[in-house]
């Protein structure tokens, strides 16, 4: 829970500055919450990122180095530990002497709520990287660098573009993420002034939709196509638009 909990804050953190960046730039920003993997929605913003490290430093954190919740893995975390959590708050308030309010208690319980569900997004291959890439920074002398795993991640599907050696349908594929979001987020590098160009001249993500399992991508179908309809008809939770006029009857 500890190891999610600040891999969400690191996440939140650069969602949050290259948004400020963008309208630095008088661009408009980009990054958008997910009800699926950060439950939210909305641009991520100073206010996003203030209200996870206030819930964060001030009981979650407190709450979850506690044993034995500081070595129990997130996936085994029940309800009685949660209740256990709202406990231990309504302690605290008591040794505070001054409690919560109603909108501090729901956007700490959105936190813890939005962490569990950054955790299952992401999924264990993540958590067990994290250790790899802190080993890394260190054997290459980067602690001290402002920038994470994640800031590869988009510096990689930037670079991509930018040599052309991949069209956004096949980078959505291998990077699991949206056809939308390669549009969106990775307008602000230098591919920009090259991503019109690219699209026109490869393909036009536009003519295609995402198709979704338990909120994770898993491939794009032609718009429009039989298999757009069938998908539609049988699981239509698993897309974002219904064909082009599809009717009921």
């Amino acid at each position: 829970m500890l190891d999610y909990g600040r891999q969400y804050r690191e996440y939140a953190k650069e969602k949050t500055l290259e948004n400020q960046k963008l309208i630095l730039k008088g661009k408009e920003a980009v990054f958008k919450k997910s009800k699926d993997i950060d439950g939210g929605k909305g641009v991520w913003n100073s206010g996003s990122l203030r209200n996870i490290n206030l819930a964060l430093d001030d009981v979650l954190i407190p709450f979850f180095s506690q044993k034995p919740y500081n070595k129990k893995p997130i996936h085994s975390i029940n309800r009685t530990d949660i209740a256990e959590f709202k406990n231990w708050r309504e302690g605290l308030e008591t040794i505070r002497n001054k409690p919560y309010s109603p909108s501090t208690i729901n956007k700490q319980n959105t936190v813890l709520r939005s962490i569990f569900q950054f955790a299952q997004y992401k999924g264990e291959p993540i958590g067990s990287f994290r250790t790899q890439w802190q080993t890394a920074k260190k054997h290459l002398g980067w602690q001290d660098e402002g920038f994470s795993h994640y800031s590869i991640r988009h510096r990689y599907a930037g670079r991509r573009l930018m040599n052309k050696d991949v069209n956004p349908l096949d980078l959505a594929n291998v990077m699991g993420t949206s056809l939308a979001m390669i549009s969106e987020i990775y307008q602000h590098y230098q591919v920009e002034q090259h991503y019109d160009e690219l699209v026109a001249s490869d393909i036009d993500y536009r003519d295609f939709v995402d198709v979704y399992e338990n909120g994770i991508r898993v491939k794009a179908v032609r718009k429009d196509s039989d298999e757009h309809l069938e998908i539609w008809k049988k699981t239509p939770e698993k897309l974002e638009v219904p064909p082009t006029d599809y009717s009921e009857q």
